[in-house]
């Protein structure tokens, strides 16, 4: 098991492409590698101390801490709305409040409130956030990847310190795991493979979510031993006692930004052992140009999942990952 390094507190604010990417995680986040789940790169000193200590004081001001709530997965939404309807016709006894495989407390901020002129004027350091991600991916992956700008989602999810929070293993496409889901995809046909009939085409494929950044706003003291909370990811190497898995311990250091394909890297989130874990994680939806053949959805057509209604800027949205 490896461990990533720590970053240094150097580098301004004031930037519009993420400094610190490089060829590398260009490569990596292309596609294009053959093992999916090393598809991922650590990216430090881009924004710096004091843009963490301003974005801070945003969500303070905001008190978006106050209206977190427990997280819940989509799968786990489902299962609580089954358990719920069982419930109803027995003893009343169930606990359906354990169901979950997550520890932390989340809200998602809505893709209509982000919209408004005056979210970049009240959470300027937010916008700068989503946007400075944003207008990396789109210059470095412009080639290889279509952005759907439209249905980014953004989340801020905090972990407690109580040595027992995490996330289980689990891959941001939805598939409960990736490894399972690369046997299978050798299987039939996917909507976007040629028609064996030359008079149909295949339907329009929808976008969905291609890349994941997590940034952290832990204490700028953060111990990877001493506070746990680290990110683990999962990868396999083939050798002649067949497919192993090594994982990789990431530290949510402040002011760090990991960012993986959504679809092959497999992660797990581990307990934060002394103090809180904060992170705000940016979801990006689109397409690999490689398989487009010009049958895709465009966002006016796709239901969206976290736009808030009655005019809220801020939503719990428990299916939205």
């Amino acid at each position: 098991m490896t461990k990533a390094e720590s970053p240094s507190e150097s580098s301004s604010s004031e930037t519009t492409i993420l400094r610190s990417w490089s060829p590398l995680t260009s490569r990596l986040l292309s596609g294009k590698v053959n093992d999916k789940s090393c598809a991922w790169d650590v990216l430090d000193g881009n924004f710096g101390y004091p843009f963490v200590d301003g974005l801070w004081r945003e969500i303070e001001q905001a008190k978006l801490v106050e209206k977190l709530i427990p997280a819940r997965t989509k799968g786990e939404s489902s299962i609580l709305a089954n358990i719920l309807a069982m419930s109803s016709s027995d003893d009343g006894n169930n606990e359906s409040s354990s169901v979950t495989v997550r520890g932390d407390k989340s809200l998602f901020l809505s893709r209509e409130y982000r919209k408004k002129a005056e979210f970049a004027t009240k959470h300027p350091h937010m916008h700068q956030l989503i946007t400075t991600i944003t207008k990396s991916i789109i210059h470095n992956l412009g080639e290889t990847i279509r952005l759907d700008t439209s249905l980014t989602s953004v989340q801020l999810a905090v972990y407690p310190g109580d040595g027992t929070s995490g996330y289980t293993r689990h891959c941001d496409r939805g598939q409960t795991s990736c490894m399972a889901e690369a046997k299978s995809s050798q299987g039939p046909a996917t909507p976007l493979s040629s028609s064996s009939s030359p008079q149909s085409s295949p339907p329009p494929k929808e976008a969905e979510r291609i890349i994941t950044a997590i940034y952290y706003l832990t204490d700028d003291d953060w111990d990877p031993v001493l506070d746990g909370g680290c990110l683990r990811v999962f990868s396999n190497t083939s050798g002649g006692a067949g497919t192993i898995t090594n994982t990789t311990d990431i530290c949510p250091y402040r002011d760090r930004v990991v960012i993986f394909r959504s679809a092959g890297v497999e992660h797990e989130v581990l307990p934060s052992l002394r103090r809180s874990r904060t992170a705000i994680t940016i979801w990006f939806y689109g397409h690999d140009l490689g398989t487009l053949n010009g049958n895709v959805k465009l966002s006016s057509e796709v239901e969206t999942k976290d736009i808030a209604t009655n005019d809220k800027d801020f939503t719990n949205d428990a299916t939205a990952k």
